[in-house]
């Protein structure tokens, strides 16, 4: 028999069976679509081979002609099955422009040990002494073979739309009613058989709304709330209520969800107010909370569990920032002379102030939290440099203010962290790129080794955990958007041109060339690149390439250059190629990062955003000569872009003295705005601003009654009006082609939801 079985070919955890078309990880099968499997047996027979795109799409398209985008797409899927680390490519290497190279260690088995290899692998050996038989009648296996091909269409399926499909854990194959002991003869068929159906198994469960995708296969997660704006939410000590916060039109409301009985509680209406740092008291009878209006700064406050009237708090501190016994409280401060500085203090006056550590600016400190005993702090210490910023978690000691690495990890951003209550590890939320999105990680106290709890395209906020460290709650994020195109901006008329949001990330934004293209930003190809289409979706090309996130992109007047943001050197800085994609030159430098970019009608200049550890300006810099940026705002601003007579920027700014963000326009050379405009609380002032072709009014996001639509507010102060007419669904980028007659935006659904996460350690 072990002369008919072709080898095995194992790679880190990996176990790849050709003759099965079967790929294992530490023995569960992993769900590939036939041609991500055909692909990566391409790619391990020829380990540490630079294979040209040409020639992969020769070896897995023989008789058809098909785009590159279809290789680069099936590169996705085999990365997100492979687990692969943004930061370094453990087992694919991109060459730009040129192909891909298996980069793993291979080992190829014997051929004689190949059965009993995979067959233990697979857990299907017994003791000595336990053989049986087992045999299939025609009916079983009529019945299987519809399954296995139902398993097969359903995870090409899966892998078309950007999920990750579950593989089976370890029990649910030893629960099969298959014999732990199989004659070889019998062994592949039925372990295929076994393996499709466990497939198809996992593709029904990730289509319940209870279950997601997680990281580990006895890990649960559960969604608490469906289709809820949340925005943070905390866990009882006990593990049986959790208390969110729904956001709604600006306005918050404090809810209460009894988990055993699936039911939620309105504990606090809708209002006008900011909820931060939410907790559980530790005997779990109370909710505290810090509270703050648009005219107060943010306070104390508590609540029952069960409702009643909220108390301010005059000595008591309810947050992370409180040390154990309640005696001391932690906090940053920021210097006029930059100087940021970790301080304790008795929270009975806020006396006796204890400065632990100090940072200068550029460096930074941010989230302290206390030891479960008290007697350290753990917090996040970072820098930002023109190379990027870099944050790790470090522990102070009150004793001695002595200061060490916990972990020997470093990543790009840290925005969340948590104790275990146990005092074994730390939880955090980590991004590899400056805007997210977030996953969580765990990081033992003990040696440092840090794990990754989530990996997928969800972004995880607030972190709250029972007091046996078992299960956590967190708010879960996500966005599936499509490509759209109006005509006129005609909303009876929209298209839509792209059919699956996992292939492009079409949050990043977009832009017109003047002959009619789209350039976009799309993750298919394992990183964030830019790329172009035709404004029908027709023949997308890849323009950017490399290990890095590049997005923001915008297309000069003339279609010859394509201005963006990237982080290929570090920090997100301004780019600038032309239209094909050649000739990369940077334009920005310096310590902070820069983004959004936005052409001038002129072709010589842009406008762009610039942030530092205060708050966002916006600058300008020549795109024809070598120059140095001008800042053109000192208060809060973003999204500057220019009018159509290259005399007036819009932007949005950020009220210092309400807190309210206002839609404002200024002259090109900076200053203070010469007009300002109040709008709706439901407006999405994260999003773009963008001028009309007269240049007479600005078009932005509503999403007014829980819809997005386009609105436009006229220079002249007029009420604003309504552009677009959907009912359904949101928006989250548009731009006009250059000649104003179509209009392009990203629409479709975004969910923001509480989630409970048993069993990840």
């Amino acid at each position: 028999m072990s002369k008919k079985i072709k080898p095995l070919y194992e790679f880190g955890a990996f176990t790849l069976n050709p003759a099965e078309r079967l790929l294992l990880r530490e023995g569960v099968p992993v769900p590939l679509t036939p041609k991500a499997f055909d692909m990566l047996l391409v790619l391990i027979e020829n380990k540490g081979r630079l294979l040209e795109k040409e020639d992969l799409i020769k070896a897995l398209w023989q008789d058809s002609f098909v785009e590159e985008g279809n290789l680069s797409f099936n590169i996705s899927i085999l990365r997100k099955a492979l687990g692969e680390d943004s930061k370094k490519r453990q087992y694919i290497e991109t060459i730009p422009k040129r192909g891909y190279r298996f980069v793993a260690d291979v080992r190829i088995l014997e051929k004689e040990n190949c059965v009993e290899e995979f067959a233990a692998q697979t857990k299907f050996l017994t003791a000595p002494g336990k053989q049986e038989a087992h045999s299939i009648t025609e009916s079983e296996q009529t019945d299987f073979g519809k399954l296995a091909i139902n398993a097969e269409i359903s995870n090409q399926h899966i892998a078309e739309n950007g999920g990750n499909p579950i593989p089976p854990s370890a029990s649910q194959l030893k629960s099969s009613t298959v014999k732990e002991s199989l004659f070889p003869k019998q062994a592949a068929l039925v372990i295929l058989i076994i393996a499709l159906a466990a497939a198809f198994a996992a593709y029904k469960l990730i289509n319940q709304p209870s279950d997601l995708n997680t990281s580990s296969q006895s890990m649960k997660v559960t969604r608490l709330t469906t289709a809820r704006n949340a925005i943070n939410a905390a866990i009882s000590p006990d593990g049986k209520y959790v208390v969110y916060v729904v956001d709604e039109a600006r306005q918050q409301s404090l809810w209460l969800r009894q988990i055993t009985t699936n039911t939620d509680t309105l504990l606090i209406p809708p209002a006008d107010v900011d909820y931060q740092d939410i907790v559980f008291s530790p005997d779990g009878n109370f909710i505290n909370y810090f509270k703050a209006g648009l005219d107060n700064e943010p306070a104390p406050y508590q609540i029952p569990i069960l409702g009643g009237t909220p108390r301010q708090l005059n000595k008591e501190f309810p947050s992370s920032a409180l040390s154990p016994d309640g005696k001391q409280i932690s906090f940053i401060r920021r210097s006029a002379e930059g100087e940021v500085a970790l301080l304790v203090a008795n929270t009975s006056d806020l006396s006796e102030e204890q400065k632990l550590i100090t940072r200068q600016q550029p460096g930074f400190l941010h989230s302290p939290i206390w030891s479960p005993d008290g007697k350290s702090i753990v917090c996040v210490d970072g820098n930002v440099v023109e190379t990027g910023s870099q944050v790790k978690l470090i522990e102070v000691r009150l004793a001695d203010k002595s200061v060490r690495a916990i972990t020997s990890e470093r990543w790009k951003i840290i925005g969340r962290i948590a104790f275990l209550p146990d005092k074994s590890g730390i939880l955090t939320t980590v991004s590899d790129y400056s805007f997210g999105p977030y996953q969580i990680w765990l990081v033992s106290l003990k040696d440092g080794k840090a794990r990754q709890i989530t990996n997928d395209l969800s972004n995880y906020g607030s972190i709250s955990l029972t007091s046996d460290s078992k299960n956590l709650v967190t708010v879960q994020s996500d966005i599936h958007p499509f490509v759209w195109v109006l005509p006129e901006a005609q909303t009876e008329q929209a298209k839509q041109i792209t059919s699956s949001p996992g292939t492009l990330n079409d949050y990043w934004g977009f832009s017109w060339t003047p002959d009619g293209k789209i350039v976009y930003v799309s993750t298919v190809a394992g990183s964030q690149d830019i790329w172009s289409m035709n404004s029908d979706g027709s023949d997308r090309k890849q323009l950017t390439f490399g290990e890095h996130s590049d997005f923001d992109p915008s297309v000069s007047p003339d279609g010859r250059y394509i201005v963006f943001a990237s982080e290929r050197s570090g920090n997100a800085k301004i780019w600038l190629m032309d239209i094909n994609g050649e000739n990369l030159k940077q334009l920005t430098f310096g310590n902070t990062p820069n983004y959004l970019p936005h052409y001038a009608p002129d072709g010589k200049m842009v406008v762009y955003t610039s942030s530092d550890t205060r708050n966002q300006t916006l600058w300008k810099i020549s795109t024809t000569e070598k120059s140095v940026p001008v800042q053109l705002t000192r208060y809060n601003s973003t999204w500057g872009a220019v009018s159509p007579d290259g005399n007036l920027i819009a932007c949005w700014r950020g009220n210092e003295k309400t807190g309210i963000v206002e839609l404002v326009v200024l002259p090109i050379e900076g200053g203070e705005p010469i007009k300002t405009f109040s709008v709706s609380p439901t407006v999405k002032t994260w999003a773009e601003v963008n001028w009309t072709s007269d240049g007479q009014a600005l078009a932005y996001i509503d999403t007014i009654g829980g819809v997005g639509n386009i609105w436009l507010q006229s220079l002249k102060g007029d009420l604003p009006r309504q552009l677009t007419n959907f009912k359904t669904e949101r928006i989250f980028r548009f731009a006009w082609s250059k000649d104003y007659k179509q209009l392009t935006l990203s629409r479709g659904i975004e969910t923001n939801d509480v989630v409970l996460i048993s069993n990840f350690r």
